[in-house]
């Protein structure tokens, strides 16, 4: 059985809630947070690099369009109900099947988790790897990794 910390941090497919950039409480929004408090008012500053043959910062604007979409995380993780994954079926199942994580399912690997072939190729590494160390070790085996690979 996983400790709470994990069941936090890992959602029933075996992706890392805690490194999503949907995550409320998650490492990308809290980064994006520290970087947009670092950056102050940088919009002006932008607008002289411009001028001193720095091309790149008219680009600022949406940069930081993109910075605030990041530091506003909302989702409270797949195992409070709110994943921002449009088609996921992992949702629905793991709760249905009584599971932690897939690979405790009799039928895993399905078809019900519905996502794309390169997620589904992870879906099912992640979970086979979970099945042989356990979800413990799986999340300390991984937890300085990317989640988007």
């Amino acid at each position: 059985m996983a400790t709470d910390m994990v069941l936090k941090a890992l959602a029933p497919c075996g992706l890392s809630c805690e490194k999503c950039f949907a995550y409320a409480d998650g490492e990308i929004a809290g980064y994006a947070r520290l970087l947009k408090e670092r950056l102050g008012n940088f919009d002006t500053f932008a607008s002289r690099f411009v001028k001193l043959g720095m091309p790149v910062f008219e680009n600022y604007a949406a940069f930081k369009e993109l910075l605030d979409y990041l530091t506003k995380g909302e989702c409270l993780g797949c195992r409070k109900g709110t994943c921002k994954h449009p088609d996921c079926g992992v949702r629905e199942c793991y709760r249905a099947k009584n599971v932690a994580f897939c690979y405790e399912c009799a039928e895993f690997p399905c078809d019900r988790s519905r996502f794309d072939p390169n997620l589904k190729a992870r879906w099912i590494a992640m979970n086979e790897r979970m099945r042989q160390i356990g979800p413990d070790a799986y999340y300390e085996e991984t937890k300085d990794d990317p989640r988007y690979k």
